[in-house]
């Protein structure tokens, strides 16, 4: 009896082990009464074409709300939806080549309002009207900028207020990437390590016996702040445009 007293302990303590644990899983389930929907949005297209393989990363919205610029590559075109009316409006089409050439590789595009849209694409950026027009060119080979960075035109965004222009210089394959900011007033260029995220780059993306490219940094401007991130983690930089510092986070 002395031996099997142990034995019938420990299968009590299990047993109320189990049942507290059931208890607990159970109240602590937060999902245990969820209930979602999808709902299906029907845009009318008037018969055009729309492009949604690339989903709406090099598209853009009105502040309002109110359109969406949807980019087709296919017709190098931003086509204007209405999203008050679910409908397709206008097509605005621009040239591949010229001096009001976008290039035929678009990265993405953004509205700025009044008929104005900001067009990146690569080694070229610049504002373009309705009318296909080039305004301003913010290509880096054209504005008067002295610097020794290499590829200083890597990954390069516009600041919503038009002053400054932010990149990721570096020599692709050999060196890490930096963060630079471009003053579009006196054209002094400002240079910022982010030696945390160095590793990213020693990341290769291929088979076994070859690598097809380098993982990627990319930026973005979220409520006046400039946004370092990668795909290869959830880490990232932040740099404040009212206090001009650069975090790590």
């Amino acid at each position: 009896m002395r031996k099997l007293l142990p034995l019938l302990v420990l299968i009590a303590f299990a047993s109320c082990g189990e049942k507290g644990s059931s208890e607990k899983s159970k109240s602590d389930n937060i999902f245990e009464n969820i209930t979602y929907s999808v709902d299906t949005v029907m845009v009318d297209s008037k018969e055009k074409l729309f492009e949604l393989n690339w989903g709406p990363r090099s598209s853009s919205v009105s502040e309002d709300g109110k359109y969406l610029f949807l980019f087709n590559s296919k017709f190098h075109q931003i086509q204007q939806i209405n999203l008050d009316k679910l409908e397709w409006e206008k097509d605005i089409d621009f040239e591949v080549e010229g001096p009001n050439g976008i290039s035929d590789v678009v990265s993405s595009t953004q509205t700025l309002g009044g008929g104005k849209f900001l067009i990146n694409s690569y080694r070229n950026m610049g504002i373009f009207d309705e009318e296909g027009v080039k305004l301003k060119d913010y290509s880096i080979s054209s504005l008067p900028i002295t610097s020794e960075l290499e590829e200083l035109d890597n990954v390069v965004i516009l600041s919503k207020d038009q002053k400054s222009l932010f990149s990721l210089p570096g020599i692709r394959y050999y060196e890490p990437r930096t963060f630079a900011k471009i003053n579009l007033q006196t054209f002094e260029v400002s240079n910022f390590p982010s030696k945390e995220m160095d590793w990213i780059l020693d990341l290769k993306i291929g088979s076994s016996t070859k690598y097809e490219f380098d993982e990627s940094m990319y930026l973005k401007e979220l409520n006046d702040q400039i946004l370092i991130l990668s795909p290869s983690s959830s880490a990232f930089y932040r740099y404040d445009l009212e206090t001009d510092s650069l975090t790590y986070h």
